[in-house]
Order: C-alpha cells, then structure tokens, then sequence
C-alpha cells in the first residue's frame, strides 16, 4: 500500500443524503468537500505526528534543498461530478516538484531503498566496488493509516451529520 496514494472516499453517506434529497445538488456537494477535507487534514496531521516521533530530522531545514523534510506531507481535494461522483481527497509525501525542493527525500524514509554500491577504477585498470549503503523503510504512511483509519472514518460521518443538520436548520 506504499507505493499508491492514500484515498478518502464516501464512507456510506449515500443514505444520509437520501434522506435530504430536497437539498441541492450545490448544497450536497459542499457536505461532502466539507467531510472529506476535515478527514484528510486529520490524517495529515497524525502523519506529520508520526514522521517526527520516527527520529529522522524531519523538521530541520535542510542545507542544500533549504526546505524541510515535514514539508513534503501534502493533501488536496478532487471533485467530482455530483454527489455519486469520485469525489476523494488525497493525501500524500512526494512533496513539490519546484526546482530546488528536496522533499521528495521523505519518500526514499517510508519506502526505504535497496543497498547502492559504486564502482570505480584505478589508473592501472583495477575496480573497486565498495557499499555506499541503504536506507531502512520506516513505512510511515501505512503505519498511520492503519492506526487512525477508524478516527478519519468517525470524523468524516460526524461532519457529514452536523453539515446535514445545519442546512436542515437553514432551510426550516
């Protein structure tokens, strides 16, 4: 589950909506982005919890890339088209893609990579393969999603209730 990014999806608000089906489509759709967003940051926020109880320099800024390694934790939400649409937001660690942003880095953490050796050849033709190393997988992302999967799914419901609920207000 490393390799894909961490999706929250409709969590059973179908019969929720149901029974509001007087509510606009507008309406219904701002719920949900509501819900979906809340999740999301919640899971952003146990993440970045987890990277800095991990004991890598996380928060440090770096010398070459003069940005920090918690940087890369980023999440934005997708919308779809109407309310039984793919609407998700996305939570992810491949940070930025700007020029002079390291925060890729953090990926190479929660995967890991394998052992990098290099090979070099003296003027008289001899090769010399020494280990530059390797980094072990701290499995940051699967880690939390598996410890607060069931607290994102009870935060996104009871916003979905409450959001229900205050346009059920507005409208009576």
């Amino acid at each position: 589950m490393s390799d894909e990014l961490i999706q929250i999806t409709p969590l059973g608000y179908e019969e929720k909506i149901k029974d509001f089906e007087d509510f606009q489509l507008k309406i219904q759709e701002r719920i949900l982005r509501k819900a979906y967003t809340k999740g999301g940051r919640y899971l952003m926020k146990q993440l970045k919890a987890t990277i800095r109880g991990s004991g890598i320099k996380a928060t440090a800024r770096s010398e070459k890339y003069s940005d920090r390694l918690i940087d890369a934790v980023r999440g934005k939400f997708h919308r779809g088209r109407g309310v039984n649409d793919n609407s998700f937001f996305k939570v992810h660690e491949m940070g930025t893609r700007g020029a002079g942003s390291g925060t890729f880095r953090l990926r190479f953490f929660d995967v890991g990579t394998k052992e990098r050796v290099q090979q070099r050849t003296s003027k008289l033709g001899n090769v010399f393969t020494f280990r530059v190393g390797r980094i072990q997988a701290y499995n940051f992302m699967d880690n939390t999603v598996a410890s607060s999967s069931s607290a994102i799914e009870t935060t996104v419901a009871q916003t979905i209730d409450e959001e229900i609920n205050k346009y059920k207000d507005k409208l009576s």
